[in-house]
């Protein structure tokens, strides 16, 4: 039997593609600064939420090169019966694989092919099961899927790629047939100052973006929202359907679940300041901890928003939509001002570290 360390301690659970990564990441104390000082959040025209750049697309590996190696293992030197061995030998070698997979053959839902990544990061040979992340209620918890199933729906996948190398080529931004990770040991945080600042700033400076794509037929404007105008999109949307006197349960579905992501999303910013007043300003700081508080009542409000929705899943009360509409409004502004008065900070410990003298006020 072996098992990698990983977390499944406040990580984002709205996603695959994050939560994997950061299960791993937040088993390494080494990649501490690194949460800390990363990640940002976007909603695309569809209300949907997630972790990605400016673009509105999720990070692609290149994203986490400084912290994470990931390495290719082909699809084409690796047949349905040798992935069993495979995976297990990586893992004794302290690497985690992340492999596409026929869910189908997982989750049993139909006979159709369902391309999707797993985590891998544990096995024993004894009971013959691989230790795995799975979506169970709204959040990952740990799995033993038989190594059967995988081999069986490591073939299926295997056997699409073979067929439709262009399949596979498409996902190689996110990751390889079968990819292989560990953590970077010689990751530098001497920027880290820099870099936390850099991610205040984009939240602080969030925009609703338009996006045009120029070798369409039919010019489409793609409209996102970045860092705090999060909040205005949200509010726009429910304000929308307050006109209209209605919301699909499409819509509702997806305004709960990036509800849900904005709180998870809220805990890596509250583990930012953490890690910060630990490492750096120490944990009895009054200001920090005064900006801790307040942040956490904002984190609190999002929570409660999230609550309000799924209650009205329940009891449809226009009351309820605009209460959100009110609260999202209002944590847009607090939540600015707060970021502002860290990030203010963060420039005195910066200004003190290199002895550069501080500017003066306007």
């Amino acid at each position: 039997m072996n098992k990698l360390p990983v977390s499944y301690i406040e990580q984002p659970n709205g996603e695959c593609w994050t939560f994997y990564k950061f299960a791993i990441l937040k088993a390494h104390p080494v990649a501490t600064p690194w949460l800390a000082t990363h990640v940002e959040f976007y909603i695309n025209e569809n209300m949907c939420g997630g972790y990605g750049n400016a673009d509105c697309d999720y990070y692609r590996m290149r994203y986490y090169s400084d912290i994470l190696s990931m390495t290719r293992i082909p699809v084409s030197d690796v047949t349905d019966d040798e992935i069993v061995s495979t995976i297990c030998e990586e893992i004794d070698k302290g690497h985690y694989i992340v492999i596409y997979l026929n869910f189908n053959r997982i989750f049993r839902y139909n006979d159709d092919l369902r391309l999707h990544e797993l985590l891998v990061y544990g096995y024993d040979k004894e009971r013959e099961v691989f230790y795995c992340p799975m979506l169970t209620e709204g959040s990952f918890k740990e799995a033993e899927l038989p190594f059967e199933t995988i081999r069986l729906a490591y073939k299926d996948a295997r056997d699409c790629y073979m067929q439709d190398g262009w399949r596979l080529l498409m996902m190689r931004s996110y990751y390889f047939g079968i990819t292989a990770i560990r953590v970077r040991r010689d990751y530098l945080n001497d920027n880290f100052a820099a870099d936390l600042i850099d991610k205040i700033d984009h939240e602080l400076h969030g925009m609703r973006i338009i996006q045009t794509d120029l070798m369409q037929a039919e010019l489409q404007d793609r409209i996102c929202y970045t860092g705090i105008a999060c909040y205005t999109g949200l509010s726009s949307c429910i304000n929308s359907a307050l006109t209209e006197g209605v919301i699909s349960k499409t819509m509702l579905f997806r305004l709960i679940r990036t509800l849900k992501m904005m709180c998870d999303y809220r805990k890596l910013f509250q583990f930012a300041m953490d890690w910060f007043a630990e490492t750096v300003k120490g944990e009895n700081d009054s200001e920090l901890l005064s900006i801790r508080s307040r942040y956490s009542a904002c984190a609190d409000e999002v929570q409660r928003c999230y609550l309000m929705l799924c209650k009205y899943t329940q009891k449809e009360n226009a009351r309820l939509l605009e209460s959100v509409r009110l609260t999202l409004d209002e944590l847009r502004i607090r939540e600015s001002e707060i970021l502002s008065t860290f990030r203010e900070l963060i420039f005195k410990y910066y200004y003190q570290m290199t002895g550069v003298p501080v500017p003066p006020e306007d």
